[in-house]
């Protein structure tokens, strides 16, 4: 779903510019650099730096890239980590599910040197808090958590139907045993 709405460069303008502007009003320090994981997480991170450079300064757009075969942990370019380092960043990304993603691009700007300020989203689908990320600031424009069918209810556990991934992960290593997502 979330690959639909980033085709379109206007809701992604406009989801960059409702994050700026909660961006701004939750952190008290200035936003210089913008950091987004790669792939749809770029795209927000470009759209943010532009609406906050229009409302306060000129802060630049980065993104992590992923390890080898996709998988954590990320990295930054070479020539980027210079630009990251002493300076506020506000991590972003499209959807916050298990919140890995997030978690490694703030360990990755950490890493660099920069003051992670917070992080923000489009969409939290798992209640995550900015506690649970390890940050000021947890900035999202919907909650819209995962219901968790439970074990006695859940037509994949009655027919021993194994989970498939989601993404890089296998959701089911994160829920309790034998609940299933919607």
């Amino acid at each position: 779903m979330m690959s639909q709405v980033f085709a379109k460069p206007e809701v992604v303008n406009n989801a960059g510019a409702e994050i700026a502007r909660r961006a701004k009003l939750a952190t008290s320090c200035r936003i210089s650099v913008v950091v987004g994981p790669a792939h749809r997480g770029a795209f927000l991170a470009t759209a943010v730096a532009l609406n906050l450079m229009s409302l306060s300064g000129e802060p630049l757009a980065l993104y992590t890239l992923r390890g080898r075969d996709g998988k954590p942990p990320f990295t930054l370019e070479p020539e980027c980590v210079q630009l990251v380092r002493k300076r506020n960043v506000l991590v972003v990304d499209d959807v916050l599910t298990t919140g890995n993603s997030a978690r490694e691009t703030v360990a990755t700007v950490r890493k660099a040197g920069g003051t992670v300020i917070g992080v923000a989203t489009v969409v939290n689908r798992s209640k995550m808090t900015a506690e649970a990320l390890g940050v000021p600031h947890l900035i999202t424009l919907e909650d819209f958590p995962l219901r968790h069918w439970g074990p006695e209810i859940c037509q994949l556990c009655r027919k021993a139907t194994p989970f498939t991934e989601f993404g890089e992960e296998t959701l089911t290593a994160r829920l309790p045993a034998g609940h299933h997502p919607v």
